[in-house]
């Protein structure tokens, strides 16, 4: 059943790892198989709402919001903290040897699951 969910992720645009292209990103998760996984503890692929960009998000939290309503939606979006930048870095090193955790970014949002996560960058 759909309904509203929040989520909370620590989010890194495909194209500041390299990934600029859909193909790329199928090369990508051909190369490491099982790394990614949309739980809560693991790095996810994000494709925005505008249907165009990819993120990779390492996901905080994620849980259903019953009796939200479309006006109860909102994202929001700010830089890491030096404490979840020592926290997250290893996280995203895995993957990413050579990102920069400056690109990263904390969001949150409450969205419909009916359609994609938001553009929160």
């Amino acid at each position: 059943m759909s309904c509203y969910r929040k989520q909370k992720v620590l989010r890194i645009a495909a194209d500041r790892v390299g990934i600029h292209s859909r193909a790329a990103y199928e090369r990508f998760e051909a190369e490491h198989p099982g790394a990614l996984d949309y739980a809560v503890g693991h790095m996810a692929c994000s494709l925005a709402n505008s249907g165009d960009r990819l993120y990779f998000d390492y996901w905080l939290y994620d849980r259903d919001m019953p009796g939200l309503c479309a006006t109860d939606a909102y994202q929001w979006s700010r830089g890491l903290t030096s404490m979840e930048r020592r926290k997250y870095t290893a996280a995203f090193q895995r993957l990413f040897p050579d990102m920069d955790m400056d690109d990263v970014r904390y969001c949150e949002y409450v969205w419909y699951d009916g359609i994609e996560a938001p553009e929160c960058l």
